[in-house]
């Protein structure tokens, strides 16, 4: 008797630990662990200017060999400030924040990311294609920074922070 007693004690204890309400984490509420480098305002461009609007959602997500990660990672997204921050996450929760950076080569067009909350969040995507109005664009992580496994994907530029019903996953 006194052990169900204490399980349910203990059960009850990590409920209320819990997110209450299942409401989205802020950014206050994210514990920054990562080092993030001074924010930088972006060039102005057509490409930057897009991506300063609405939420960057990555539709298809395919991590090399890993088909769970792949399906997993669908609605990770990011939002990007004209201050050269960005807030970032998974469906409709936020899950990171940091800085991003545009950088031009003559050959390459690059978007990096800067986590505040974890290194291994740290990117530098390729920005392989993208559509001429920039509702969209498909991007090759290249492994440089942070977690160095090769991802490719296909964002798209969304009003809102996606949902898993807008992908019919629910």
């Amino acid at each position: 008797m006194k052990q169900t007693l204490l399980v349910c004690l203990c059960l009850g204890l990590l409920a209320s630990c819990g997110n209450e309400d299942d409401k989205p984490v802020s950014k206050e509420q994210l514990r920054a662990t990562g080092s993030a480098g001074p924010a930088q305002v972006p060039p102005q461009n057509e490409m930057t200017r897009s991506m300063m609007q609405d939420y960057w959602v990555f539709e298809y997500y395919v991590l090399n060999n890993d088909p769970e990660g792949s399906t997993f990672n669908r609605g990770r997204w990011y939002k990007f400030h004209p201050d050269g921050t960005y807030d970032g996450g998974h469906w409709q929760d936020q899950t990171d924040f940091g800085n991003w950076y545009y950088k031009l080569t003559s050959e390459k067009t690059y978007i990096l990311i800067d986590s505040e909350v974890d290194d291994l969040n740290d990117a530098e995507w390729d920005v392989q294609a993208s559509t001429r109005d920039f509702s969209a664009m498909s991007w090759v992580r290249t492994g440089k920074y942070g977690d160095q496994r090769v991802v490719s994907g296909k964002l798209i530029k969304l009003q809102s922070m996606p949902t898993k019903k807008q992908f019919l996953l629910e």
